[in-house]
């Protein structure tokens, strides 16, 4: 969419723009001939919401305008409530029933006269108890609850009347005036008597309701909140007597410390545990080393049942110092293990000495110091193995340690959260009822709402909306006819404008000719379309100029993918054009559409040729020359050859591909279909040569963007500044 397309329609669908909107402000117009003028009068109730002293206000309290504007909104809303409108309009009801003439300041004639027809006499008599408004009003709510359809429900529910329900609620205003603690109200009818009746009742109905709702609620929340505290205080003593119970029965005084404990010291004995392997396995490499330098000497001593037996009592010792010292045994008790270790082992080297120079000469006597080597080794490798095995007994018990509390530590940890959700919930609902508590206090001591502004009795009406009714429906039938025409413009299918053929198709524009009717000035059109085949011949004799093929004539193709298109007039005038310019040129057709006399005074040769099965396989253009009976080929300079629509024929890929320029016709009013583009595209797979399009049959306007302003040369612009259109000059020949 754009400028061209708008300027389009507001030019040829101006009458559609008009008409509409006439017709739509002439209904209007009509109907509010005999439109009412509605009175309105106007409250203002003070509420003291927001800057009002309360026993909950403080000097220093800060305004919570969230919780204000949502206190007015429950004002508002309980003004408007469904309950509030009907019981206002069973007391405007019921005061007017008693009246028994009119009243200027409670109910004029108009209204009393409407009332008698809602209500005749008998229902009158049995709704009615004379001289008492109050009575009447409990008969009509009586009257009103009952289940059975009645006359009362009908006038309060659907009779478009001054005590309808509906009614009542559209023609109420209530807004907070600006951000004080205001709270305006405005009413409008037809009766100025009846507008300012309404709104009284309207503000003391409020009222009470207001008043009633606010003290019952307080009082059901203070209800709930004492039902909520001892329930959540149960709740809260149970959930402590269960950790206390879990705690004495696990032993745990603090889970926190004691496991920390247990991994700490599980961390330490880990520690231990590698150093020991660390000292074990160094021990015993140097054992098997020395024992490699002894020899078989070393046999003796390893064997002897004395030396077997001390060493088995010592690493009994060794393990019953590890043992001791691991598990924290008193200080005495590891000095004693620790004493009759080392003079077991102080034993365990004489008698290893002894047997080993017994068994020796004097020429082992050097190697009594690898023996003293080996003893001490041996007792580090004794010792190692020793604490090994009870610092791993020692790391199982702490796994078995791990395995117990570890559950336990979850366990505890869940119940200590059901402790504290327990003691929030209880804290919070507390809290709640000593809110509850002072705000039922604070409702007691204020007072009810305030009445600054009582309605006023209406002398005027609001002026009339009968103008702006008119002007809003003329605009609206304009913009609805203006979108209409636009839609249709959009939804109509179709290649229309040159700019949306070449992006539909994907070929370059050689030329494109207008739509000439009667009515759109034929004969500027015709200069335009002169012009236009004169554009199209030039497009011709560049494209055959370039083209490097050394047939000595061009071969030029006209073809469209849709049957119904004027390929064979756009052929005609250019050939006509190209023939008055001198050139020996043939025209061959599929149709006899065209004169094939041979006296035509252009000179074309004119020739029309047969479709047959085999046409798709034609080789060369002589051969359709020869059956249209026209001379061969190289007697001409052109050879115009308009090919059958493709929709219907097969392509002669072998003609297509010896032309020198293809041109495609395609008219503006027909759509473009997914098989027109596949068809062009397996034309150009058979073309070697260019392929332009020639766009027919398109709207005068929509040629603007690619001529320029198309005018007639006698409207001539005197205004400064401006181009005056020229006309396209005439055709001449070369």
């Amino acid at each position: 969419m754009n400028l061209l397309l708008i300027k389009r329609i507001l030019k040829r669908k101006w009458i559609w723009l008009l008409l509409l909107p006439v017709i739509s402000a002439g209904t209007v117009f009509y109907s509010t001939r005999d439109m009412q003028r509605d009175y309105v009068t106007d409250a203002t109730i003070y509420t003291g919401l927001a800057s009002g002293y309360s026993i909950t206000s403080s000097e220093d309290s800060r305004l919570d305008n969230y919780a204000v504007n949502n206190a007015f909104d429950n004002l508002i809303t309980t003004i408007k409530s469904g309950e509030t409108i009907e019981d206002v309009s069973m007391h405007l009801l019921a005061s007017h029933l008693v009246l028994t003439k009119p009243d200027p300041y409670t109910l004029n004639k108009k209204g009393f006269a409407a009332l008698a027809e809602l209500v005749d006499k008998k229902h009158r008599a049995q709704i009615v108890v004379p001289r008492n408004e109050g009575a009447t009003y409990e008969r009509i709510r009586q009257m009103v609850k009952r289940p059975e359809n009645n006359l009362l429900k009908k006038i309060l529910y659907d009779s478009k009347s001054n005590y309808d329900i509906d009614g009542i609620t559209s023609r109420l205003t209530v807004v907070r005036k600006n951000s004080s603690d205001m709270l305006e109200l405005s009413f409008k009818a037809d009766d100025p008597a009846i507008c300012q009746h309404t709104l009284a009742i309207l503000i003391d109905v409020f009222r009470q309701r207001y008043t009633h709702v606010k003290s019952s609620e307080t009082t059901n929340v203070v209800r709930y909140f004492e039902n909520q505290v001892k329930r959540s205080y149960q709740s809260l003593q149970g959930a402590e007597n269960t950790l206390k119970n879990f705690g004495v029965d696990n032993k745990i005084i603090n889970y926190g410390e004691q496991s920390k404990f247990v991994a700490e010291s599980k961390e330490d004995m880990t520690t231990q545990y590698n150093q020991e392997m660390m000292r074990f396995r160094a021990s015993k490499a140097a054992l098997a080393t020395l024992e490699k330098r002894l020899s078989s000497r070393l046999t003796v001593v390893t064997t002897n049942d004395d030396i077997l037996a001390r060493r088995n009592e010592l690493a009994k010792l060794q393990t019953q110092l590890a043992n001791a010292t691991i598990f924290g045994q008193p200080a005495a008790v590891i000095d004693r293990l620790q004493g009759l270790f080392q003079q077991q082992s102080e034993e365990l080297r004489q008698v290893a000495r002894t047997y080993y120079n017994a068994n020796n000469t004097q020429e082992g006597l050097p190697q009594g110091d690898v023996l003293n080597e080996w003893l001490t080794k041996l007792l580090e490798y004794e010792e190692s193995a020793a604490r090994i095995v009870v610092i791993e007994k020692r790391l199982k018990e702490y796994d078995a340690i791990y395995t117990e509390f570890a559950p336990l530590g979850s366990t505890m940890n869940r119940m200590e959260r059901e402790v504290g959700v327990a003691e929030k919930e209880y804290l919070s609902v507390l809290h709640g009822l000593n809110l509850a508590r002072l705000r039922q206090k604070n409702l007691e001591m204020s007072g009810p709402l305030t009445v600054l502004d009582a309605p006023k009795f209406p002398l005027s009406p609001q002026p009339s909306k009968r103008m702006v009714l008119l002007l809003a429906s003329f605009l609206a039938g304009f913009v609805l006819s203006f979108a209409t025409l636009l839609t249709v413009e959009l939804l109509t299918k179709g290649l229309r404008t040159p700019e949306q053929a070449e992006e539909k198709t994907g070929l370059s524009l050689a030329a494109a000719f207008p739509l000439i009717t009667k009515t759109k000035n034929p004969d500027l059109l015709q200069r335009v379309e002169a012009g236009m085949v004169e554009q199209l011949r030039s497009v011709i004799l560049i494209e055959t100029l370039a083209s490097s093929r050394t047939n000595p004539y061009e071969l030029i193709v006209l073809f469209s993918t849709q049957s119904g298109g004027r390929a064979s007039w756009v052929g005609e005038h250019i050939c006509r054009r190209m023939a008055r310019a001198g050139h020996a040129v043939a025209y061959l057709s599929p149709h006899a559409a065209l004169p094939t006399d041979g006296n035509d005074p252009a000179g074309v040769a004119w020739g029309t040729y047969p479709v047959t099965s085999d046409f798709a396989d034609t080789q060369q253009v002589d051969c359709l020359l020869e059956k249209a009976g026209l001379a061969t080929a190289s007697a001409y300079s052109f050879v115009f050859l308009e090919l059958p629509a493709l929709r219907d024929t097969s392509i002669p890929a072998y003609l297509v591909a010896r032309a020198s320029l293809s041109l495609l016709i395609v008219d503006a009013s027909l759509s473009w279909a997914r098989t027109d583009s596949v068809l062009v595209q397996f034309y150009q797979k058979a073309s070697q040569s260019r392929l332009m399009m020639v766009v027919d049959r398109v709207e005068p306007d929509l040629l603007e963007p690619l001529l320029g302003p198309i005018a007639s040369p006698t409207k001539k612009r005197g205004k400064k500044g401006r181009p005056v259109p020229v006309s396209l000059p005439a055709t001449t020949e070369s």
